[in-house]
């Protein structure tokens, strides 16, 4: 990650749950992304809504972070 900035992981996180949410669960140990951006108060970007492809480079990073240390591809 390039640098810390909520907008952008929580950007990246709704993504992956996008992409690779099961039944509400994200990841090997079931993490509920959706439920936890919910309690947060999180309203991403119209313009990405959740699209992985649409990230900004920060967003891209954390997301692809994630997938590589969770062995998702």
């Amino acid at each position: 990650m390039d640098y810390f900035d909520r907008f952008d992981i929580c950007e990246a996180y709704e993504a992956l749950e996008h992409d690779y949410g099961v039944g509400g669960a994200l990841g090997p140990r079931g993490r509920q992304v959706g439920v936890q951006l919910h309690r947060m108060g999180w309203r991403g970007s119209p313009i990405s809504a959740g699209d992985s492809d649409r990230l900004g480079e920060n967003a891209r990073s954390v997301y692809d972070a994630y997938v590589e240390r969770h062995n998702l591809q």
